[in-house]
């Protein structure tokens, strides 16, 4: 499902908050745990140590399940809306001439009829200049105008390669961001004491990368 760069910004937000809540309580787990193998090893046995740090650790997992949760909800939200941001087409139709809804369509209908008169040549000149300026709704005019009626020498003037609206770039930017976040969570949630089983290094080091971590 789409969602605007807004709605994503908000996820982002609060998956940092979420992600923020999650390590300080880890730290703070880990502390406990820590100290608890350390200065318990001489006075108790080892299986009651291992109870003890077992039960700290499904304390703590039971109080990190929602901020966990609102973190992999962002990142479902914003996998889903990534195949509309990596689809420039769909994202220059959404480019405005004026943000009144009213003022663009009316901007939008005279560009088109304007095309619709001009020569073929004239329309893929206009394409190359809006280019060039980035004016990608006089661009996607005149793609469309393109896609309309095929103009002959116009497959390099309406390319969409290396085209990318400011909407598509921030779109792209929050998703990435995201994505990385829940690595992040990943990462704490399996990679730390409170998992009771170890992260293999390949694992660790995967999540690592796609955390965006060097």
């Amino acid at each position: 499902m789409f969602k605007s760069t807004d709605q994503l910004a908000i996820l982002k937000t609060s998956a940092e908050s979420a992600l923020a809540r999650i390590g300080n309580k880890i730290a703070g787990a880990e502390q406990k745990i820590n100290t608890l193998q350390n200065e318990s090893q001489q006075k108790y046995q080892r299986e009651y140590l291992n109870k003890q740090v077992a039960d700290l650790r499904a304390q703590v997992s039971d109080t990190l399940y929602e901020d966990y949760k609102k973190i992999i909800e962002a990142k479902d939200m914003a996998l889903a809306a990534e195949r509309f941001y990596k689809k420039t087409s769909f994202m220059l139709s959404r480019a405005q001439f004026n943000a009144d809804p009213a003022t663009n369509a009316n901007m939008k209908l005279t560009v088109m009829n304007e095309l619709e008169r001009m020569s073929s040549d004239d329309v893929i000149m206009t394409a190359e200049v809006a280019k060039a300026e980035n004016k990608l709704a006089l661009f996607w005019c005149c793609y469309l105008q393109g896609t309309k009626t095929p103009l002959t020498g116009a497959m390099d003037a309406l390319t969409l390669d290396g085209i990318q609206t400011k909407e598509q770039s921030y779109g792209l930017e929050l998703i990435d961001g995201i994505k990385k976040l829940f690595a992040h969570a990943e990462l704490k949630m399996k990679g730390s004491v409170i998992s009771p089983t170890p992260l293999q290094p390949r694992d660790k080091l995967t999540l690592a990368r796609q955390a965006g971590i060097p």
